[in-house]
């Protein structure tokens, strides 16, 4: 558009330089008529009438050169000037400079008709070009701004998704895509150059939800990967149409309600104590058991001890007759006694028969 008016003004610059350079020989050609036309200076004048008459056909002579002189630099020169400088703004027009990961989308009249690869390009003067990136860019929904890198254009705040018992979810997530090159006026001719805005946030949000609300609460957070898999292949397959693709998705954080999350604590300190009391039941169980197998054990022993006193004193018990006590008997008396005092009424308390025979 610009190129147009401004070859027009060219166009109407040049007719008026011609126009202007025309009147000007015109008016210059008129005063050398006039300069012509003045009588000359008679003998009867005085030298000073004749000198006013020469002047003054003088400067109509010098006024009409500079009057040829302008209307041929205007006639000449001035259309030669503008030409050059159509030229030069043309070529200035027509040239673009596509920056690397970038291809250049042209425009006619307000349509897409081509697009071009990086570098230096040429393209008609009527026509314009607007540079569209194919690199990967990467996108962030998240609640915190302030945290997020500089290459990261922030497209939302979190995500508000919830559970399979309606529990509210928020996820903070970044989107990474890239556009293929090759189909670029295609996505600029469907959906136009602010396609992020009109197809990113309401698809990535609805992936989420449409996942989430498959998992209970407790489970979404231990299985994170596998959601992010599953939303991840939802949007690549509803983006794909566009000739976008999805380079990768991160799950940078999940949370829940101050409610959810304070029952989930209340649920883990609740189980901690359980566990540490069923640990205390148990040490005192095995305290138990320690002393039980004590008092076995000290039984056994108790047992065993009046089980070999028993035995011992039956075999005892069995082995003693009359002959062993008088043999043992004398085998305690000592070896200088001489005098033995019987009770009144008893015999001899050793029989001499039997005196000299081992005890059976």
């Amino acid at each position: 558009m610009f190129w147009i008016i401004f070859t027009i003004l060219i166009a109407v610059a040049l007719v008026a330089s011609i126009i202007i350079g025309g009147i000007l020989q015109r008016l210059s050609k008129e005063d050398r008529k006039r300069a012509a036309a003045m009588p000359s200076a008679s003998a009867e004048e005085d030298d000073y009438l004749s000198a006013q008459r020469k002047g003054g056909r003088d400067r109509l002579e010098d006024l009409a050169n500079d009057k040829n002189l302008i209307a041929k630099v205007i006639g000449f020169g001035g259309p030669i000037g503008f030409a050059l400088l159509w030229v030069i703004v043309t070529l200035a027009i027509s040239f673009h400079q596509v920056p690397a990961g970038h291809v250049g989308v042209v425009y006619e009249f307000g349509g897409i008709v081509a697009q071009t690869g990086d570098g230096p390009q040429w393209v008609a003067p009527w026509r314009t070009v607007t540079n569209a990136t194919v690199q990967v860019r990467s996108f962030a929904f998240t609640n915190n701004p302030s945290a997020v890198a500089k290459d990261v254009q922030v497209l939302g705040g979190g995500l508000d998704s919830f559970s399979i018992e309606t529990q509210d979810v928020f996820i903070n997530a970044r989107l990474d895509i890239q556009v293929s090159p090759r189909d670029v006026q295609t996505l600029y001719r469907t959906v136009g150059s602010d396609y992020v805005n009109q197809l990113i946030p309401q698809r990535v949000a609805q992936a989420f939800k449409d996942v989430t609300v498959t998992y209970r609460t407790v489970d979404i957070a231990p299985n994170r990967d596998e959601i992010k898999d599953e939303v991840e292949l939802r949007l690549d397959a509803e983006l794909d149409q566009f000739s976008i693709d999805v380079v990768a998705l991160l799950i940078e954080s999940i949370s829940f309600s101050e409610a959810f999350t304070q029952a989930i604590e209340n649920k883990q300190i609740a189980t901690q104590e359980a566990a540490r009391a069923a640990e205390l039941i148990s040490k005192s169980e095995n305290e138990a058991l320690a002393v039980i197998a004590e008092a076995e054990g000290v039984a056994g022993a108790l047992v065993a001890e009046a089980q070999g006193k028993a035995e011992a004193n039956r075999l005892i018990t069995e082995s003693i007759n009359p002959l062993l006590v008088q043999w043992e008997a004398v085998q305690k008396l000592a070896d200088n006694i001489t005098i033995a005092l019987l009770p009144s009424g008893e015999g001899i308390i050793i029989d001499p028969a039997t005196l000299l025979s081992p005890p059976e």
